[in-house]
């Protein structure tokens, strides 16, 4: 498995820390995925409007997936209403 970091802006009425981490954890259990790490920043002010949305919860956190079902996660957090932004980046 490899490590990727991955850093999200979930939407500001997202619910709470550990329903941001229960989503993320259910995303990544399908492709068989685990969730070594998050923790969320806070509810911040984007520097332009996402979808609509002025404000957004920074979370940040570390995942280990198969190489080959990146794609999969890739494709399940772009269907996801709650997220306004994402990046994922792999570990060295």
């Amino acid at each position: 498995m490899r490590k990727y970091e991955l850093a999200l802006v979930f939407n500001d009425t997202a619910g709470s820390q550990s329903s941001r981490k229960k989503f993320l954890t259910e995303l990544l259990t399908p492709i068989k995925g685990k969730l070594e790490k998050f923790e969320v920043v806070g509810l911040r002010d984007l520097a332009y409007p996402i979808k609509g949305k002025t404000r957004g919860w920074y979370g940040f956190g570390e995942i280990s997936v198969e190489e080959d079902k990146i794609n999969e996660l890739d494709k399940a957090i772009k269907l996801k209403d709650d997220i306004l932004r994402y990046l994922l980046i792999r570990r060295d």
